[in-house]
């Protein structure tokens, strides 16, 4: 995963330089375009190559390095240079792939989020509450702000009451938008989907792949913009109608408690390494459209799912580290929870 990634980042870099991944995502899509890589010039995949590979490999080489200092931890006299050396290449792989600067919101929301989880590892329900709080603000004030800056160098005083009344504040609309897309049109029974679990595959190939089910709502309503959000229930309503809303979200909250038992019970088991990056991923699939967030966070899930190993005593893994003085608290709560 380590040559991925210095393989993959040196590839991306020849292309684009060092300082581009530092600028605007405008001026770093321009400088791609300028070298013939983009949706309309190279394709998807190839573009995916550039811009989402790279940090899914650098968001999961910085979450295995965590994993293995933590899983390992007798003290910090007794830390392993090797894991040392992953967390610098992870981390250095995060600044220059996953910053908010030149990537997406989203990845960078998932890089910093997921790594701040699987750092402090919050358990309790005063967690739980500062979790909701970090989320909310993370949704209403910083991802509108990142908007600001998203195509081109802005100023503080750019920033205005409209910044936080933007179209980012467009799902509700997108859910009436979509009553009156099915009522019109029918179900669309699965297509938009099965996209976004295949979004690997290129358009040349697939040629009656679905485009993101927010632009087909947005084009539907009228909308010259089409990048718009679709809250996931809207997009089961309008593939599988009322009976895929109930299903679908019994589904994902199924899933998130298998999830949440995992990482009480058995903190260093594969469940539990996997949960930060579910629980980050969540936002922007509650916010959809599943093809604009599943290709942002499924590839980091799949390939830390391949290299993260499950230990003998699941429950028991780590637990000097969850035992020494700056995870007291921790501790307790983890004890509890096998207990039970």
């Amino acid at each position: 995963m380590v040559a991925a990634l210095i393989v993959v980042g040196s590839i991306t870099i020849g292309v684009t330089g060092f300082s581009a991944r530092f600028e605007s995502r405008g001026e770093l899509n321009a400088i791609r375009s300028a070298s013939g890589i983009g949706i309309e010039e190279s394709g998807g995949a190839v573009l995916a190559l550039h811009h989402t590979l790279p940090s899914a490999l650098a968001i999961t080489v910085t979450l295995l390095a965590i994993c293995r200092l933590q899983y390992f931890w007798m003290g910090p006299r007794n830390i392993r240079l090797g894991d040392i050396a992953l967390l610098c290449v992870g981390v250095s792989g995060v600044v220059l792939f996953a910053n908010p600067i030149s990537q997406s919101r989203f990845i960078a929301l998932t890089a910093i989020g997921s790594v701040l989880i699987m750092l402090l590892r919050p358990r309790s329900p005063r967690a739980g509450i500062v979790y909701i709080i970090s989320a909310l603000i993370m949704t209403l004030v910083i991802y509108p702000l990142g908007n600001v800056y998203r195509y081109q160098d802005s100023q503080l005083e750019d920033v205005t009451f409209s910044t936080f009344t933007s179209a980012d504040f467009d799902g509700f609309q997108q859910i009436i938008n979509t009553l009156s897309y099915v009522e019109q049109r029918g179900y669309s029974f699965g297509s938009e989907m099965l996209s976004a679990l295949l979004f690997f595959v290129p358009r040349s190939a697939w040629s009656t792949k679905a485009p993101p089910a927010s632009h087909e709502v947005a084009e539907f309503a009228g909308y010259s913009y089409t990048n718009l959000s679709l809250p996931l229930h809207a997009e089961f309503f309008m593939q599988f109608g009322i009976l895929g809303v109930a299903l679908g979200m019994a589904a994902l909250g199924f899933v998130g408690a298998r999830f949440d038992n995992a990482w009480l019970s058995a903190p260093f088991g594969k469940a539990a390494l996997l949960t930060p990056l579910i629980a980050v991923g969540m936002i922007g699939l509650l916010r959809g459209p599943l093809l604009g967030q599943v290709p942002a966070f499924l590839p980091a899930v799949v390939f830390l799912a391949i290299c993260i190993q499950s230990s003998g005593d699941e429950a028991l893994a780590g637990s000097t580290f969850l035992k020494s003085p700056s995870q007291k608290v921790l501790s307790k709560q983890v004890e509890r929870a096998v207990g039970q």
